[in-house]
């Protein structure tokens, strides 16, 4: 929907290796199919992966499945804005820091939120800004602090 009606010069890539072999020739199918210009890179470095990062425009997850969804996180820390869907821990994850679609938005809502994010400044500079403040909140050493001043409250 997104590069059909929107952003005809958008393009997608899907960074990573896929887990299920099947899963991922469905969806490069899929794509071929749909006639859109879709980068499947499979397994790439560190490096890369932050090439990529650098690169980008949005994150977006329409996953139903994850858990405290690093790949979000990564995003973030790079920078990168972030659209995903509200499902299992994504909420939770993002906690405000992104922008939240209702579980069952359908391609036009996820491609006219990618559109947003792309294009507003304004509403690009808030979802960066909260995502490298979300990641900030979850450093390693925050969090042992926080945990250390909470149990230390107990006592």
């Amino acid at each position: 929907m997104l590069q059909t009606y929107l952003t005809p010069e958008a393009r997608l890539a899907v960074v990573g290796a896929t887990r299920n072999v099947g899963y991922g020739r469905g969806i490069e199918a899929l794509a071929r199919e749909l006639n859109l210009d879709v980068t499947f890179t499979g397994r790439v470095t560190d490096a890369e992966l932050a090439a990529w990062y650098g690169a980008a425009s949005a994150f977006a997850t329409m996953s139903e499945h994850e858990g405290i969804g690093i790949p979000m996180l990564e995003a973030m820390a790079h920078g990168v804005p972030v659209v995903a869907r509200s499902w299992a821990a994504i909420p939770e994850t993002l906690a405000g820091a992104g922008l939240l679609l209702p579980a069952d938005a359908g391609p036009l809502l996820v491609a006219e939120a990618l559109e947003c994010v792309t294009s507003d400044e304004g509403s690009r500079k808030l979802l960066i800004d909260g995502g490298r403040e979300r990641v900030a909140a979850l450093d390693a050493e925050a969090a042992r602090g926080a945990f250390l001043r909470h149990l230390g409250a107990l006592l």
